[in-house]
């Protein structure tokens, strides 16, 4: 029974080890968030434009791009490949301590927009509350035909920041933003980009025998905080481990699994969800 016992334990905690894997949908934190776009992509604080601390300006500007010149300032108020959309009024910036903001913000209405002319894959942003009256706002996930694909209530009377995030593979062409209750949404802190390669070049998966029998694997190099499918291979080519590993990071683990059979040796070590496979090292020797 040590084998068997030893190779499931691993399994159990390698494997509840990740908080995600690469589902579309709503992404929980925004550390999940940098792990999808893997240190790519482009961050938005709104501190470009010149607001005093405590104050609100309302621009003469219904969008902001970084194109766009608004109230006299710009071009590069934000960064480009995304547009912020004013519906039925004109967008506001809001200065750092406004009704206790730590950071510049930006608002309009009671319905505010971000579009992104090359499709998203991955999109997140801190909600921010104002006025002591909580978050209450619905987010709407809108394709290229204008139809909602998904949508979600953010309401919390306490919170002063929630998180929102979306990963769509296919792509976000748009996000709508709809304040319950007469609030108006504001945001800040909005990433948005592609979403990493899970299998990077020079992504690497290493196997050398220890201890007679037991096969320590390593992998270097791939999408920090990923998961993996890995799986060992007898000399026939059958499966006879299989384990998901996390990798940490900087996208490395180091994993060593316990008592094979040598009589079916050599034994190759395959990362299933990037196709590598490679011999195992050194001799089997148990």
């Amino acid at each position: 029974m040590r084998r068997n016992d030893k190779r499931w334990w691993m399994v159990v905690i390698l494997g509840g080890a990740a908080s995600f894997a690469r589902a579309d949908g709503w992404i929980e934190s925004r550390g999940n968030m940098q792990d999808l776009l893997g240190g790519g992509g482009a961050c938005e604080d709104f501190e470009t434009f010149d607001v005093a601390d405590g104050q609100i300006f309302v621009t003469d500007c219904r969008s902001v791009n970084c194109t766009r010149v608004c109230s006299g300032q710009g071009p590069g108020l934000v960064e480009c490949d995304n547009n912020f959309v004013a519906f039925g009024s004109n967008v506001v910036w809001l200065g750092r301590g406004n009704d206790g903001l730590p950071s510049k913000a930006i608002r309009s209405g009671t319905t505010f927009g971000m579009t992104y002319p090359t499709p998203a894959q991955v999109v997140g942003f801190d909600l921010r509350e104002l006025n002591g009256q909580g978050i209450f706002v619905r987010v709407n996930i809108i394709d290229a035909g204008g139809f909602t694909v998904d949508s979600r209530e953010f309401q919390d009377a306490n919170a002063e920041s929630i998180f929102v995030g979306y990963h769509l593979p296919a792509g976000i062409p748009e996000i709508r933003l709809e304040g319950l209750f007469s609030t108006f949404p504001t945001i800040d802190d909005h990433c948005f980009g592609a979403e990493a390669d899970p299998c990077p070049d020079g992504a690497k998966i290493k196997g050398a025998y220890r201890d007679g029998d037991d096969i320590k694997i390593k992998l270097k190099d791939y999408a920090p905080n990923e998961t993996y499918l890995v799986e060992v291979l007898d000399s026939f080519g059958s499966v006879v481990s299989q384990i998901a590993i996390t990798v940490n990071g900087e996208g490395k683990a180091v994993v060593t699994l316990f008592d094979f059979n040598c009589d079916f040796a050599r034994h190759r070590v395959r990362n299933d969800d990037c196709d590598q496979e490679k011999a195992v090292k050194k001799d089997c020797t148990g």
